[in-house]
Parts: C-alpha cells; sequence; structure tokens
C-alpha cells in the first residue's frame, strides 16, 4: 500500500456522486495515498466548442496526458511504473491489434501512451483479459462486489455521451424506411443525429431511426433488425417513449459540451440507474448508457437510454424493458428540468456500438 499512490481525476464527466464514492472505497480498501484532483475546468476547456465525437474523445485523452505528467513531474524519473487499467477490448476497438479496424480511440491509447508503454513506463495487469474475466480476478482478489459489479463506465465519461452538433437539422422522411415500419403498424423517421456504429470490424458514423406509436416488445424486436438490414445509412434503430410536447416541436440545434448540461444529464442519468437497479434484481443489464442528444423543443434536450444485455461488451442485445419499467423511466426522466423528451434505443451491437460516441 505504502508504495502505491494515487491520483483521482474528477473530469467533470463523472456520474453524480461518483468522486465520493470512488474515494471513499479507497479509503475502506485501507490506501491511504489516494487524492482527489479536481481537473473539470481543465477539461471542460480541452473539450471546447468541439462537436466531433474522435477529435472530443482525443483532446479528452490529450488533457488526462497533461494532469497525469503534472503529476509524475513531482516523481524522480526512473522510480514509478505508472498502472493503467486496459482491458483487451479496448485495444481491438482503438485499432490496436493486427485484425482490428479502428472503431473510436480509448483514451488510453492516445499516441502519447503508447510512447510510454513502448519505453516500459507503463504497466497493464488486465490488457489480456475481457470484462466478465476482470470481474473474476476481481472476486478472486476478495473486493465488494459493488464495486465488482459497476455497470462499464467509457473514461471520457458523459463527455462522450453528450451529442453536440455545429449544425441545426430538420426531420427527414425516407420511403422505404416508412414503409419497413408501416409492416410492423408503426411509424417512422429518420432522426437527424448520427451515431458511432460497427460492421464487421469497421467503424460505421450513420443516422439513427425513429420510431413512434403503441409499444409491443415482441414487434420492436423484430422491426429494429428489419430496418438495419434494409437502410445502409441507419445503424442505430430508438422507441420514442415520451416527451412534454408534440414530436414535430423538436428539432436539432447547434449544441456544444457545457457544464449545465453536464448536470441534466446527470440527474437524468441517475434516476435512470436508481430505477433499473430496483428493476433488475437478476443483474441481467450489463450497461446503460444514459445519452443527451441536440434534439431539443424550448431549450430542453432529449434523453435516450441504452440498455444492453452482453457477456464481454463485444456484442450485445438491447435489453427488451416491460412498458411499465419505460413508463416509470420516462416520468422520472421528464421531471428533470432541461429534459424534454425520453427515447430507448432497441438495436443490437452490431450494428450499433454500446455508446453512441
Amino acid at each position: 500500500h505504502e508504495r502505491v499512490h494515487g491520483v483521482y481525476v474528477d473530469t467533470g464527466f463523472m456520474r453524480k456522486n461518483e468522486s465520493a464514492d470512488v474515494m471513499a472505497a479507497y479509503e475502506k480498501a485501507g490506501f491511504r495515498n489516494v487524492r482527489l484532483r479536481d481537473a473539470s475546468t481543465e477539461f471542460l476547456a480541452a473539450v471546447g466548442s468541439e462537436t466531433n465525437p474522435e477529435i472530443k474523445r482525443k483532446r479528452i485523452g490529450a488533457a488526462f496526458l497533461a494532469v497525469e505528467n503534472d503529476v509524475l513531474e513531482h516523481l524522480p524519473r526512473g522510480e514509478w511504473l505508472l498502472g493503467q487499467g486496459t482491458i483487451y477490448p479496448d485495444t481491438i476497438e482503438s485499432g490496436g491489434t493486427r485484425e482490428s479496424a479502428l472503431i473510436k480511440t480509448h483514451h488510453n491509447r492516445v499516441p502519447e501512451l503508447l510512447v510510454r508503454i513502448e519505453a516500459g513506463e507503463i504497466v497493464e495487469p488486465l490488457v489480456q483479459f475481457y470484462k466478465d474475466e476482470v470481474r473474476e480476478i476481481g472476486r478472486a482478489l476478495g473486493l465488494p462486489s459493488r464495486l465488482i459489479e459497476k455497470q462499464p463506465f467509457p473514461g471520457p465519461g458523459l463527455a462522450v455521451r453528450f451529442l453536440c452538433t455545429d449544425e441545426p437539422a430538420a426531420w427527414s422522411e425516407n420511403s422505404q424506411l416508412s414503409q419497413v415500419a408501416s409492416g410492423f403498424n408503426l411509424k417512422a423517421r429518420v432522426l437527424p443525429v448520427r451515431g458511432v456504429g460497427v460492421q464487421g470490424d469497421e467503424r460505421t458514423y450513420a443516422h439513427t431511426a425513429l420510431v413512434t406509436g403503441d409499444y409491443d416488445e415482441r414487434r420492436i424486436a423484430e422491426l429494429s433488425p428489419a430496418i438495419t438490414n434494409s437502410l445502409r445509412d441507419v445503424n442505430r434503430v430508438v422507441f420514442w417513449a415520451g416527451s412534454k410536447g408534440s414530436i414535430d416541436e423538436f428539432h436539432v440545434e447547434p449544441t456544444t459540451t457545457s457544464r449545465e448540461g453536464l448536470d441534466v444529464l446527470r440527474e437524468a442519468d441517475a434516476r435512470v440507474r436508481d430505477i433499473l437497479a430496483e428493476y433488475d434484481t437478476q443483474k441481467r443489464i450489463w450497461q446503460c448508457p444514459v445519452v443527451m442528444l441536440p434534439l431539443k423543443r424550448h431549450g430542453e434536450s432529449t434523453i435516450a437510454i441504452r440498455p444492453v444485455e452482453s457477456h464481454d461488451g463485444m456484442t450485445a442485445q438491447y435489453s427488451r424493458l416491460p412498458w411499465p419499467v419505460i413508463e416509470r423511466i420516462t416520468s422520472a426522466v421528464l421531471q428533470v428540468p432541461g429534459v424534454g423528451a425520453l427515447l430507448y434505443d432497441v438495436t443490437n451491437k452490431p450494428p450499433a456500438t454500446i455508446e453512441w460516441e
């Protein structure tokens, strides 16, 4: 313990109460050399008004490096090793294996850190393991189950769940999409928001189909792949769960990352997690990203929930939630000031990645 020093970096992109929970967990485990560094101002400044998800990730990676370098400067060179919790899927999605293409850059795989790895300054004890295997290691080490069972959370945090755009955009109708949806007695239109997907080992960046109508679990489950299989420029399907106004009052507006917006997303995320924890007693949900979209009405944003079930995160099925649970989540999230609508992501991986960005 004495030779292990930790600096917990609060990027400002963390979930509600996350920093306090993490620090309390280290203290309980007996670590005395862990301190908190509030770097939220630096990270927000690093992302700035950037809207491109891949550039956002790289800027956040660079901000991590700046804080890291600042910490390491105070230690004698050659007398430290840096520990990273990189796991195997991170290296695959960053295009770091011979067979893999770049899907998204993980912050622990930016070029500057690769130089440190080659110089032997970084130790990555988990780099050959998938998430389920990492959990087994945690159990073998006797770590508390509430830490082991925590849902995966991206390094860049809520910043990559806060979708931004430079351009306003209007809804668009697509006759082929409408035709596929009408076969299931539902309606669909193209949501003017794009997200990351994966096809084979390749990255896609395509539009989202928005489905409206009466919720029927089986029909939605059949419609979702029918849409992505028949429309090349759609890699994600969402269901309109509820809103404060008519769907036609919502428009995509230019949006950049802001502290106020992050606070809205943080509160919505906390409410979703609380309800799902109560519902999902069997721990079937592997992860549920809660995403904020620049689809707005009277300045209020749209929230999308993305509950998925998976074994290792490389492939995933969306969690088929019963309507009363969706209703409960919709009601709770629409009570958050700054939220105007709730969408339910009903896409498997592939074709859509678990995270939207």
